[in-house]
């Protein structure tokens, strides 16, 4: 075999190799492609999959809010009033206990009558206004954990000629005479000086303009306290149907926080 032949047997060899070689790395098209998404650091998610939201919400008080077939639907007219606690799971009152309406108290001044519903919450809990209103005082109230005190704001409210009492608060910065409107933020729940600490707001109702809350104490005429334990059931009822601060109720139903208490026979 001349040097001609070997030349063109090996240029043969040579294609030949490469036309195996370019065989061998394509890709067949009807195989599955390959996903080299969890290569690059991506999730790989199916259609399928549910994909919660970014900072999704997993709240407890908000789970509270689940509509009950004995709840009535809300009305989308009438007076506006916000629940006052935000958030809140449920009021004591409803358990009857120590926190409800006409609960036994002692006191340096000799004993009285509960003439309020404390609703327990965890600190940091938004106080709001439940009406509209004008502040008539601010003031220290009760003593606060640490040292200090927590606050009573004071908010008479005109067309019911009521005062809300939103007590043992750490409230706002407000000034006597400041407008409020329904809604807005009066102060926060921090805990109180007791042993041991607890957080609540002690919510009042005075009849009339008000700037400071007298207690109620036994053997003695009552202040001019209100009782609105039924109406604030109400309120709550209509929370939990709707899961809205902001409430709708009529105005018959809006009078009816201003309940004689009667008289104690505990």
């Amino acid at each position: 075999m001349n040097r001609k032949h070997i030349i063109l047997m090996s240029v043969f060899i040579i294609f030949f190799l490469h036309l195996i070689i370019i065989s061998h790395a394509q890709i067949d098209p009807s195989s599955d492609s390959v996903d080299d998404s969890s290569d690059r650091g991506y999730p790989i998610v199916s259609d399928t999959e549910s994909i919660p939201p970014e900072g999704g919400i997993d709240n407890k008080y908000l789970k509270e809010c689940k509509p009950c077939e004995n709840q009535p639907k809300p009305i989308t007219h009438g007076i506006t009033v916000y629940w006052p606690v935000d958030p809140y799971t449920e009021p004591n009152f409803f358990n009857n206990d120590g926190d409800s309406f006409w609960a036994n108290r002692p006191g340096k001044s000799g004993p009285r009558w509960h003439g309020a519903n404390d609703y327990i919450s965890s600190p940091g809990s938004i106080v709001r206004a439940m009406t509209e209103g004008i502040v008539t005082n601010v003031y220290d109230y009760y003593p606060a954990k640490g040292g200090g005190s927590l606050q009573a704001v004071l908010v008479y409210n005109k067309n019911l000629d009521v005062t809300f009492v939103y007590g043992e608060i750490s409230a706002s910065r407000y000034l006597k005479g400041t407008t409020i409107k329904a809604g807005d933020r009066l102060g926060t729940i921090q805990l109180n000086g007791l042993n041991p600490p607890s957080s609540m707001l002690h919510f009042m109702v005075f009849k009339g303009k008000i700037s400071v809350a007298t207690p109620w104490y036994k053997g003695r005429p009552n202040p001019g306290i209100w009782d609105p334990s039924d109406f604030m059931k109400l309120l709550w009822t209509k929370y939990r149907a709707g899961c809205k601060k902001e409430i709708k109720v009529t105005p018959t139903q809006f009078m009816s926080i201003k309940k004689s208490p009667g008289n104690p026979t505990r």
